[in-house]
């Protein structure tokens, strides 16, 4: 009585396109949590710009909290798609994120516990989150190129972090807060088209 031989078999290895669909799926996710931050960040800092008390003290620092814990969650995006192409600059660039949102969740929270007598320290404390935003989109900007981004997105992204560091650099010495915020949110529009593309592109485009 004979035996059939025993075929080895092999553990299906992850497919390109497998890491290409995760990759679409954390693109367009970072995309629209980025949407959404860009989208409440501009009111809150002219609510805050104006010193104010009381209601829209806590309205304004309440805005910024939240766009901080929309930015924590746009880290683990910026991650899942650069990390398979450029793993320094993607790390470096999500490393910079995640300590922007941890200065700005810090500064909201900073501000609501001591009201309007906290606002000069809190201007410190935001201009050092906006430093960290820079460092984050001149990291991001080497690494648009490298994933067939246009040019000149890869360049604005760049400029737009440049502009942020020189607003607020060093922070808590006159920092040019409205400056900075008009540049980040000009790198960030960028960035959401970028993630916006990379997120609906097509296997075989990519």
């Amino acid at each position: 009585m004979t035996t059939a031989p025993t075929v080895a078999t092999q553990p299906a290895r992850r497919t390109r396109t497998t890491r290409v669909t995760r990759t679409q799926v954390a693109a367009r996710r970072g995309a629209l949590v980025l949407a959404a931050a860009v989208t409440l960040v501009v009111p809150a800092q002219l609510t805050l710009s104006e010193r104010p008390t009381g209601s829209a003290l806590v309205a304004g620092a309440t805005g910024l909290g939240v766009v901080a814990l929309l930015n924590f969650v746009l880290v683990g995006s910026i991650w899942n798609v650069t990390r398979a192409y450029t793993p320094v600059a993607g790390g470096l660039a999500a490393v910079a994120l995640a300590a922007a949102a941890g200065l700005q969740l810090y500064a909201a929270l900073a501000l609501l516990m001591t009201g309007a007598s906290g606002v000069d320290g809190f201007e410190g404390l935001w201009a050092s989150s906006l430093a960290a935003f820079g460092v984050h989109l001149l990291a991001l900007s080497a690494t648009l190129p490298l994933r067939r981004a246009a040019g000149l997105v890869a360049l604005g992204v760049g400029a737009a972090g440049v502009a942020v560091l020189a607003a607020v650099i060093p922070p808590f010495w006159f920092p040019k807060i409205p400056d900075a915020l008009f540049a980040l949110v000009a790198g960030q529009t960028l960035l959401t088209g970028w993630l916006l593309a990379v997120g609906f592109r097509s296997p075989k485009q990519r």
